[in-house]
């Protein structure tokens, strides 16, 4: 939390920590946030920019983004009344994280039940296959270091328990 960086920021230096890697989904505009703070202080914080972060917590606007630069990205609707299919529905919230408020493969009728629940609900057409969690890395020239592709084997309220990585060819 933002109350908490004097704090973390005095723990790193006094224990001499100079590299962080945010693990967690939910830490991550944490420290995007605070990171040249850090760099300032000789702490190197794996991760992206602010302006990154946010929009790829933002599920809809990161779909936009993609298409816009030539991604096929999955059809998604912000209101229930754009969506045009009635069966194979993804309903899920644009902000969440951790597959929680995530229901998949389901019908409009079920989606027009469930959506009330969500904050801010999101529509996508169902596309079935295998779900994988890729990770790119970076340097400081904004290359392509390395791209690590994991199948997500076992997941658990959204998060994974077991992966297996895929060779990136």
């Amino acid at each position: 939390k933002n109350i908490n960086f004097k704090k973390i920021l005095k723990f790193c230096l006094r224990n001499k920590i100079n590299i962080v890697i945010p693990t967690s989904d939910f830490e991550l505009e944490f420290w995007a946030k605070y990171k040249n703070t850090f760099k300032i202080n000789g702490i190197f914080v794996m991760v992206s920019d602010i302006s990154t972060v946010k929009l790829c917590r933002d599920k809809f606007k990161f779909l936009h983004f993609l298409k816009a630069n030539g991604f096929k990205s999955p059809e998604t609707f912000s209101e229930i009344k754009k969506i045009k299919y009635k069966n194979n529905l993804v309903l899920k919230e644009r902000y969440g994280a951790g597959s929680k408020n995530c229901f998949l493969n389901i019908k409009y009728k079920y989606a027009l039940k469930k959506y009330k629940d969500l904050t801010e609900p999101i529509f996508q057409k169902f596309i079935s296959g295998k779900e994988l969690s890729i990770d790119c890395y970076v340097d400081s020239e904004k290359k392509i270091y390395d791209i690590l592709i994991r199948k997500r084997d076992s997941v658990n309220n959204g998060e994974s328990e077991l992966t297996t990585a895929i060779k990136n060819h």
